[in-house]
């Protein structure tokens, strides 16, 4: 996998819901560890990967001398993943326009996910506000989650490589398998 990154940094935060029947309702990623995140790079110490999470006060932004910038979470033990939602930073006006989820049970082994036909990119945000969903059309199992965005933009469109702000809810179907 090739992939040149034109922007200088990507903020993500994550928020991830696990389920006891078919709706979630409880936060997963509130209880993981700080250690849970890892990252290719950080931007500062402000950017770190285990500030990767969904409302939280930062994000996660990678070295702008990243040229292929990851963020992984370890969930701990095994999940059914069913769907991800995305959205971009309202403080910073940025998104995601396209990425790939890799997942896997160990962190040396990555599957990526692919949709129908085929394409492992998933489309990401149009804008800064509104929620993207994908459903799965095929839930998988996993213990670990690897985002690696492809291009995104900053501040009303500009086009920045992968450098767009992204936050992510895995929707995830049963508790452990």
């Amino acid at each position: 996998m090739n992939r040149k990154i034109l922007g200088s940094s990507v903020l993500l935060l994550l928020g991830f819901q696990h389920c006891s029947s078919r709706d979630c309702v409880d936060p997963l990623v509130g209880p993981l560890y700080a250690s849970s995140f890892s990252a290719s790079s950080r931007y500062s110490f402000l950017y770190s990967a285990n500030l990767a999470r969904l409302y939280g006060s930062s994000g996660w932004s990678p070295s702008p001398k990243d040229q292929q910038p990851w963020l992984q979470i370890d969930l701990r033990r095994k999940y059914r993943l069913v769907a991800i939602s995305t959205q971009g930073t309202f403080n910073s006006y940025d998104w995601v326009t396209k990425y790939t989820l890799l997942y896997g049970d160990r962190p040396d082994s990555w599957t990526p996910y692919t949709q129908r036909g085929g394409n492992s990119t998933l489309s990401g945000n149009w804008n800064y506000y509104q929620v993207k969903r994908h459903v799965f059309h095929h839930a998988f199992t996993a213990r670990y989650l690897r985002f690696l965005p492809w291009s995104g933009t900053q501040g009303r469109g500009q086009d920045r490589g992968a450098a767009g702000g992204l936050r992510l809810c895995l929707r995830l179907l049963c508790d452990v398998i």
